[in-house]
């Protein structure tokens, strides 16, 4: 069953279909996101959230690498692709393409997301549209 719900918000993410991605999450959601200062609550949280990442990289995609489930838990290793169009972070658009690693713990309740934490590569993210330089030497 958690399997199914994280291939399902992954077609959503992809589809950037809000509602539906509203409609896996338990309205008692809590989650949090490197990326983000504040945790995400609720579903107007995930709204905002969503909306955040849909508005700066229109064309983003998920693809999981990975994942392992135990029970009503589920840790996904996922990729995000896509295009640095609007701000994000408070960074103006860079127009650069982006490939971003990343994982997602997830908790699931009465079949529905309940809790989660996205943990990701803001580093890359930032050296992928030159905000950082290469580390290599």
């Amino acid at each position: 069953m958690a399997s199914e719900i994280v291939q399902q918000i992954i077609d959503a993410w992809n589809s950037h279909d809000i509602d539906r991605i509203m409609e896996l999450h338990d309205s008692d959601y809590e989650g949090g996101d490197v990326g983000l200062a504040e945790k995400v609550l609720g579903l107007q949280g995930i709204r905002k959230a969503y909306l955040r990442f849909f508005r700066a990289f229109p064309d983003i995609v998920i693809t999981a690498a990975d994942e392992v489930v135990c029970d009503n838990r589920v840790v996904l290793h996922w990729i995000a692709t896509g295009t640095h169009r609007g701000s994000f972070m408070r960074i103006p658009a860079s127009n650069k393409k982006i490939s971003v690693h990343g994982v997602s713990l997830l908790a699931m309740k009465n079949g529905k997301i309940w809790k989660g934490t996205r943990v990701w590569d803001v580093a890359g993210l930032l050296r992928e549209i030159g905000l950082l330089p290469d580390l290599q030497e």
